[in-house]
């Protein structure tokens, strides 16, 4: 990222790779993504990334929510 972090930047601000792949590899050293730029129909959730854009701003779009508790990291000390 230090060579040219413009490219990085866009690359991490509008990519689709994922989606269009359905990669469900997890981002690496990072608990949760939540992501958008990209409308769907319905939230979908690949690996650690959540993608939550469901056009919200449009006439036909809805608002996405995520409770908290899907955002935090699994706490090892508490087991369900």
């Amino acid at each position: 990222m230090k060579a040219n972090p413009e490219i990085y930047l866009n690359r991490m601000t509008w990519g689709r790779t994922r989606l269009k792949k359905r990669d469900t590899t997890p981002v690496e050293g990072i608990d949760v993504v939540v992501a958008g730029h990209t409308i769907l129909d319905a939230p979908r959730w690949l690996g650690n990334v959540h993608f939550i854009d469901t056009g919200a701003f449009l006439n036909q779009g809805r608002l996405t929510l995520l409770p908290l508790d899907v955002l935090s990291p699994p706490d090892p000390e508490i087991t369900p």
